[in-house]
């Protein structure tokens, strides 16, 4: 038997306590976690297995390694807006949807280096577009602060000075 995974070991523990976490995430962050990990992992569009290629020094191509660090920079961020709120995961992963998009479209459609682009990339530049729309739009939704909100002025105790005039040109009295 292992003992590593005996009742309360530290294993089991932590086992658990991912497990817990697992079930107490919204659906959203359990699918930015599995494009995450999608992303570092899997092949995509414009390079192998990212993690693979970064680890692989004995590669000649250096040229595709680059692709391999973006997708790689890319899934940390989804997978870190996933712990978030609505407003996080509209920011971080909302921006790696946009640039996963934007990098697939010029690398696609700009310079023609992926063959029947229109094909392959199609469909997986509409649903970055998807998620980053969406996403900036549930932000909003979910009270997103404006502007207005989050600029105020900082409360003075009775009778202190600013140290500055007002920025709207009120008088202070």
């Amino acid at each position: 038997m292992d003992t590593d995974a005996a009742p309360g070991s530290g294993r089991s523990k932590f086992m658990f306590g991912f497990a817990q976490l697992a079930n107490d995430l919204p659906v959203i962050s359990k699918v930015l976690i599995a494009h995450g990990i999608a992303d570092i992992c899997l092949p995509n569009n414009v390079t192998a297995l990212p993690l693979a290629r970064v680890l692989d020094t004995t590669h000649r191509s250096k040229k595709k390694r680059g692709w391999a660090w973006l997708y790689m920079m890319l899934g940390g961020m989804k997978i870190r807006s996933a712990f978030g709120n609505e407003v996080t995961q509209a920011r971080i992963a909302g921006s790696a949807y946009f640039w996963q998009a934007l990098t697939l479209a010029m690398e696609g459609f700009y310079h023609a280096s992926i063959p029947r682009a229109s094909k392959v990339l199609g469909s997986t530049i509409a649903f970055c577009a998807f998620m980053f729309a969406w996403l900036q739009m549930r932000a909003k939704w979910n009270g997103e602060p404006q502007v207005e909100d989050s600029v105020s002025s900082p409360a003075l105790a009775p009778g202190t000075l600013p140290s500055a005039p007002p920025a709207d040109g009120a008088k202070v009295v």
